[in-house]
């Protein structure tokens, strides 16, 4: 009888949730690779001109996961990317994006807000060592977002204005969100960084304890239209997503959590059974 109420309970969750229609990340990065293989020249995910280039970046398995305190476990396909110590760039579709885009066809501009997510975790963390995901306008890098050299700890530098850490170390591997704000007139770009934040809702972004976030201003405004994954130590990153929301990068689990629960009991039931 309990095995029926359960599985009860199960199906009105099915009938009570909406069809999913997940708001989707305008770019994005599952490293849906077989591995071993060398990432240049592979090109899936979406949102991007062309493959993955230059460099000595590798698909590696398994992929990273992220759960957050509240048990919401963030949705992740495939196998990881691992970053090489020479740099492997790729540039991304700035079409896709429906607002954001500066005079020139590059990300950025006045008024603009752009989201980033990914989970990372670099090998080591020591001095004199570095390794990012880092944000370019062509051939010069405007935002590095990693271990920014000389601190351990996860951080970014603004290449104009310097640079900005938490106090978790780089080797800790952590589900990272940065929120860039560029001001009306475009000229300076509020940047901010969450590392482990929960995934439910952006007003919970203010619980995210102070060790794990910082914001900095960069003092002046920039456009960006490839990524670099790049250091001089090896570093893992998974399930890179970029779009103008919060909900584009952080995807509502929504009825999906109910039902992945509802799984778990049913199964759990059935093995007690």
């Amino acid at each position: 009888m309990k095995h029926r109420r359960f599985a009860f309970a199960f199906v009105a969750a099915l009938m009570v949730c909406p069809p999913l229609a997940l708001p989707a990340p305008l770019v994005y990065e599952g490293f849906e690779y077989d591995a071993p293989q060398a990432l240049p020249p592979l090109d899936g995910g979406d949102g991007w001109l062309g493959g993955w280039d230059e460099g000595n970046a590798t698909v590696a398995s398994p992929g990273l996961a992220y759960t957050d305190g509240g048990g919401i476990i963030l949705p992740v396909a495939g196998n990881r990317g691992q970053s090489g110590t020479s740099a492997t760039f790729r540039t991304i579709d700035a079409s896709v994006f429906p607002s954001e885009v500066a005079p020139g066809g590059k990300l950025g501009g006045a008024g603009a807000t752009i989201w980033i997510s990914f989970i990372g975790q670099c090998t080591q963390a020591g001095a004199n060592q570095w390794s990012g995901l880092a944000l370019f306008d062509g051939t010069a890098e405007r935002l590095f977002i990693g271990n920014p050299y000389a601190p351990t700890d996860w951080g970014f530098d603004l290449k104009d204005g310097g640079t900005a850490t938490t106090s978790v170390a780089v080797d800790q591997e952590r589900f990272v969100l940065i929120k860039l704000a560029w001001s009306a007139d475009g000229t300076t770009v509020d940047t901010s960084m969450w590392l482990n934040p929960p995934l439910d809702s952006e007003a919970d972004l203010a619980l995210v304890a102070a060790e794990e976030k910082v914001t900095a201003t960069r003092p002046s405004g920039f456009q960006f239209d490839r990524v670099r994954l790049a250091g001089n130590v090896d570093h893992n990153w998974d399930e890179i997503r970029i779009g103008t929301t919060y909900a584009q990068v952080v995807p509502e689990p929504g009825c999906l959590v109910l039902l992945g629960l509802g799984a778990a009991g049913l199964l759990a039931r059935r093995r007690r059974a």
